[in-house]
């Protein structure tokens, strides 16, 4: 119940470990750890961890503050290995899903921040290496499915413009329209 709700009512970016304060005790009696070797872990292990979770707390003054302006950190810099993981990691949860390990409402609400989060990252592809491009398009493509369940109007756009005018066309579409 916690986890539909988090995702029906949380923008895209509730998959970030650093939204929450966490007991030490949830992950070590549900052995939960971060995926070594994947950008952005957390997005591997945060709905696992509301999954598990017997209360949360909502908590809405700030209590995190992250510095933007390092550069080659996660979020300023983009390369292909960041977009493969992320299609690693929606693919992964589409299997979880396609195997019954969430209730309809979780898994509704799941593929929903599962396609947001995808058109984010279709958003980003103008930023990725040029030479990188065609190998983040050709491993994204196998997670285009996905877009069926976006849930926010500008995401819907995007999406559907992905599936008629294909991912640059899209990420570029989103460039001209994000200006006005």
């Amino acid at each position: 119940e916690v986890l539909s709700h988090i995702l029906n009512d949380y923008p895209v970016n509730m998959w970030s470990a650093c939204r929450s304060i966490y007991n030490r005790k949830l992950f070590t009696d549900n052995n939960l750890t971060f995926k070594q070797g994947i950008t952005s872990e957390d997005l591997f292990l945060v709905p696992d961890l509301y999954l598990c979770a017997k209360a949360v707390m909502p908590y809405n003054t700030p209590f995190y503050y992250y510095r933007r302006s390092r550069p080659n950190t996660i979020t300023t810099s983009l390369n292909a290995k960041l977009f493969h993981d992320m299609a690693y990691v929606i693919n992964s949860y589409l299997v979880k899903i396609q195997s019954g390990e969430y209730n309809r409402k979780v898994r509704k609400a799941l593929l929903g921040q599962l396609a947001d989060l995808f058109v984010c990252y279709i958003t980003l592809l103008n930023k990725s290496p040029k030479e990188e491009r065609k190998d983040i398009i050709a491993n994204m493509k196998k997670s285009k499915r996905i877009l069926i369940h976006t849930r926010l109007p500008m995401y819907r756009i995007i999406a559907i413009f992905t599936m008629i005018f294909g991912f640059n066309a899209a990420a570029r579409f989103y460039q001209i329209i994000k200006k006005q």
